[in-house]
């Protein structure tokens, strides 16, 4: 018989390495992460197309803008062509982001009609002519840069689609129930929304008050905050950020989608507070009191 004298196992009084406990947490991160982006890809990889009809020139197409995830040259051309300034028949390159914006919209409508295209690029010329003679007309238009569309969709109510327009928290939404045809605005600018809300509205539009929209009162929903920090993590996504920094209520302001403007004086006219900043074309004033007569004037115009 043969002995083997095997080592009685010894019990480790070793405490945890630091580096293992800080790095497997990075490793589960990353592993959710990797399985979100598996889980998103088809979402990235599909095809794209949009049912155009121009109410100007009359023109329609369907055309495939993005193929397997990537925009398609071709298509992206026949777009700028559609949405080219009709009246100086001046195409200019328009922004794929606003393509991207305008078709979640329109796969959330439910809708398999035609959009019918009321204005999407207008050059500086045009839209100056426009200024002189409308009212509501932005002095700086997203419109000139090819970031903007005036549309409708047959069948789907004008406030629905605002409200999607508002949901997907992607720019700009316009609301013209009244116009010779009603139509809805979307762009890429800040996150804003003109005509004003008020606070009961936009409660039912975003029940749990994640919204960086602000009602018509200036103060923002509960989930303002929440929605701040997720509009922040998707500008890797491409999605336009809105400008952060400054009080909380230039905050608020530059959420509404507004530039501000500050000076100081001591004019007692600007005593009483008020809250007009709309983000409407026409723009407002916000005023703010401050001790001992020095006054501090916000001046919020449309991006």
């Amino acid at each position: 018989m043969i002995r083997v004298n095997c080592p009685k196992p010894v019990a480790s009084t070793d405490k945890p390495d630091a580096r293992n406990r800080t790095i497997k947490p990075f490793i589960a991160v990353v592993l959710i992460a990797l399985a979100a982006c598996l889980t998103s890809a088809p979402s990235f990889a599909e095809t794209r197309s949009l049912k155009l009809y121009h109410l100007h020139t009359h023109e329609k197409a369907e055309i495939v803008y993005k193929r397997n995830g990537r925009y398609d040259k071709a298509g992206l051309k026949k777009i700028n062509h559609i949405l080219r300034d009709w009246r100086r028949n001046e195409p200019i390159n328009m922004d794929p982001r606003l393509l991207d914006l305008v078709w979640q919209a329109y796969r959330q409508s439910g809708s398999n009609a035609y959009i019918q295209i009321i204005s999407g690029y207008r050059a500086p010329a045009t839209n100056s002519m426009l200024r002189s003679r409308t009212k509501g007309v932005a002095k700086k238009s997203t419109h000139m840069l090819g970031k903007a569309m005036d549309f409708y969709i047959p069948g789907v109510p004008l406030k629905k689609l605002r409200d999607i327009g508002l949901k997907m928290q992607g720019g700009g939404v316009g609301y013209y129930p009244t116009s010779g045809s009603p139509f809805v605005h979307m762009d890429l600018g800040n996150v804003r929304h003109w005509p004003r809300i008020g606070r009961k509205e936009l409660a039912r539009v975003f029940p749990n008050g994640k919204t960086l929209h602000v009602p018509s009162d200036g103060k923002p929903l509960p989930g303002y905050q929440r929605a701040l920090v997720a509009y922040q993590a998707r500008k890797s996504s491409g999605t336009p950020n809105i400008e952060i920094g400054g009080s909380r209520r230039q905050q608020v302001g530059r959420a509404a989608g507004c530039t501000v403007r500050q000076r100081r004086g001591r004019s007692r006219r600007y005593g009483r507070r008020r809250n007009r900043c709309n983000c409407a074309a026409r723009g407002g004033a916000q005023t703010d009191g401050t001790a001992q007569g020095q006054r501090t004037w916000y001046s919020y115009r449309c991006a």
